[in-house]
């Protein structure tokens, strides 16, 4: 169907769209140039899996990396230790801050235990499709609902709880990872 036909059918003339999903499809738009990279037109498996989880895009990732060592990579050797990267360089911590940061290192971001992470280590720890970031949200739901401190959950401390479990990634994986689906649903 050409523009042309678009335009002649009021159900389908852009024109008549509300104003979410002009701006829906803007975005999409954008979003398509900038994974298009081998052809304007159409997207290799890469390049849809940028579009369609940008969050795990390699792309991204890399992108993420650079952040992560121009923040925390004082000696600027493109690895990070523990002492570099639990210090935050630009906000006061807690000691309960620090101590998450030095287990986050541990257990999640030194993958080899030798004392320092290397790029590939911080690309896999910041990919949020690494099994670490479930355990950490399992960790903070059962920290935060388990009401009597049993260790467990009951479906009762749940329901005391349920805007946390409700916003959780494990509940709901389209509100972390698609907002725009959940605040669009006819998309």
């Amino acid at each position: 169907m050409g523009r042309d036909q678009l335009l002649l059918d009021p159900e389908l003339n852009p024109d008549n769209l509300e104003r979410e999903a002009k701006e829906s499809i803007s975005s999409l738009k954008a979003s398509w140039s900038e994974a298009a990279k081998s052809n304007p037109g159409s997207l290799n498996i890469d390049e849809f899996l940028a579009l369609e989880h940008p969050e795990s895009s390699m792309s991204l990732l890399i992108s993420d990396l650079e952040h992560l060592l121009n923040k925390y990579d004082e000696n600027g050797d493109g690895k990070l230790t523990k002492a570099e990267f639990t210090k935050e360089p630009f906000i006061q911590q807690s000691p309960e801050e620090i101590q998450i940061r030095e287990e986050h290192f541990v257990s999640g971001l030194d993958i080899d235990h030798n004392g320092v992470a290397d790029r590939r280590e911080m690309i896999n720890f910041l990919d949020p499709k690494n099994r670490f970031w479930a355990a950490e949200e399992a960790r903070i739901l059962l920290k935060n609902g388990d009401a009597n401190f049993d260790g467990l959950l009951s479906l009762q401390e749940i329901l005391m709880n349920p805007e946390l479990f409700l916003k959780s990634k494990f509940v709901n994986p389209h509100l972390y990872f698609h907002p725009e689906i959940i605040l669009h649903p006819d998309l």
